[in-house]
């Protein structure tokens, strides 16, 4: 699976800090043995309860925005989003497309 950062929200000033992310969109993409690929589109609301380790805006990195939304998904949540992915691929690869004439 290939991750993207999308975009993401911020707070202009939340708690005395400035360009705080509460949402993240993000992509997730797969090809498969076939060459089919698929996409999906996900958002993900960041928990601002504890803001201990934040992090300046000017410091974040896709890698760190990335870890942060596979830390909220936990396993079954990457495995859910993996079995997502593979059942929209199973369908893309039984389909196609015809026009009548």
């Amino acid at each position: 699976m290939i991750w993207n950062i999308e975009d993401l929200s911020v707070y202009l000033n939340y708690n005395n800090l400035t360009d705080v992310v509460y949402k993240v969109n993000y992509l997730v993409s797969k090809t498969d043995n076939n060459g089919y690929s698929e996409t999906i589109f996900k958002t993900s609301n960041i928990d601002l309860s504890n803001l201990d380790s934040f992090i300046d805006f000017e410091d974040l990195t896709e890698e760190i925005v990335l870890e942060w939304i596979k830390a909220d998904l936990g396993e079954s949540g990457i495995t859910a989003l993996e079995d997502e992915l593979n059942d929209a691929l199973e369908l893309l690869s039984n389909t196609s497309i015809k026009t009548l004439q």
